[in-house]
């Protein structure tokens, strides 16, 4: 009695995912030889879960050592995938009890991840699930893609612009508007550049910031942004 709906790996395929489709169904985790390694639910606890709510929007740690899943109704499960233990529950502020959100995206050390409810954007530890940091997306309540990039130094997310985040300090250093109509819909991080798409088929490759460069007229002295 099971159907997977996602399959998840880690890029040396030690860990394999595979996740069903409602929320009283298991969680397969195997290693590269197809081996199981863990198998694992959601608690059975009629006050807080209710079939189905973790049915997509998993996720799988770089280190393959945490598979994380928010839940239609704001609330965020993590397991050790070892030993399919759950490590991490929480229930997240949003405004009615469930609302829009990303996907999770995970540093390259597996150490932070992130994640948007709503306007907000969190970003916690992946281990525990402890909160680091919450700010309000003005903008818009819609995410459809955030990750960080290789070397762990930029959040990039996008909607209907592109918002470059540094992680160091976690403030915003770019935005950069979509035409109407024709959002941003997904970003892949690279060595030094990142891929971004649009909903009509269209791709764009941006620099890393530290690698643009500009040139100025004589004499400017105006901001540069």
């Amino acid at each position: 009695d099971y159907t997977g709906t996602q399959v998840l790996a880690t890029a040396d395929r030690s860990r394999i995912l595979i996740a069903g489709t409602r929320g009283e169904t298991a969680v397969i985790v195997l290693d590269d030889s197809g081996k199981r390694v863990s198998l694992f639910g959601v608690p059975a606890d009629s006050t807080c879960f209710m079939p189905g709510i973790f049915s997509e929007k998993w996720s799988l740690s770089p280190d393959g050592r945490t598979a994380v899943c928010l839940s239609i109704l704001g609330l965020i499960g993590g397991w050790d995938t070892d030993s399919g233990q759950l490590v991490l529950l929480d229930a997240l502020e949003t405004s009615s009890g469930g609302g829009k959100y990303s996907e999770i995206a995970f540093s390259s050390d597996s150490e932070r991840m992130a994640y948007t409810v709503d306007d907000q954007l969190y970003v916690a530890l992946a281990r525990t699930g402890e909160t680091v940091l919450q700010a309000t997306i003005d903008e818009t309540k819609i995410i459809p893609a955030l990750a960080f990039t290789e070397d762990g130094n930029y959040l990039l997310m996008t909607n209907q612009s592109l918002l470059i985040i540094n992680a160091r300090t976690w403030a915003l250093e770019l935005v950069e508007n979509a035409d109407f109509g024709n959002q941003y819909n997904n970003v892949v991080p690279l060595a030094d550049t990142f891929l971004i798409t649009r909903y009509d088929g269209t791709a764009n490759f941006y620099s890393m910031p530290e690698l643009a460069s500009v040139k100025t007229l004589d004499g400017f002295d105006g901001k540069l942004c």
